[in-house]
């Protein structure tokens, strides 16, 4: 929320508008935003748990590399 005060994050425009490293795919949804993300309503087929196994940090992967490799599909729309 502090970026969303400094007038860095809108919670209501496409999430793409900031990854710069891979984007997510938005031809069969409406565009994914902050908002859908932060209330759980990304439409996406599963809950995430990152290395919720792990029992080493060092063996925990950057947030950037596990959602690159372990991105779930879009099964409904955004809000829903």
């Amino acid at each position: 929320m502090q970026l969303v005060e400094q007038g860095k994050l809108d919670l209501n425009q496409d999430i793409n508008n900031y990854l710069d490293k891979f984007k997510i795919d938005n031809h069969k949804f409406k565009p994914l935003t902050a908002a859908h993300l932060l209330t759980h309503t990304d439409g996406f087929d599963v809950a995430w748990t990152i290395g919720a196994a792990n029992r080493c940090q060092s063996k925990l992967p950057s947030l950037e590399e596990f959602v690159e490799k372990n991105l779930p599909p879009r099964v409904r729309q955004p809000g829903e």
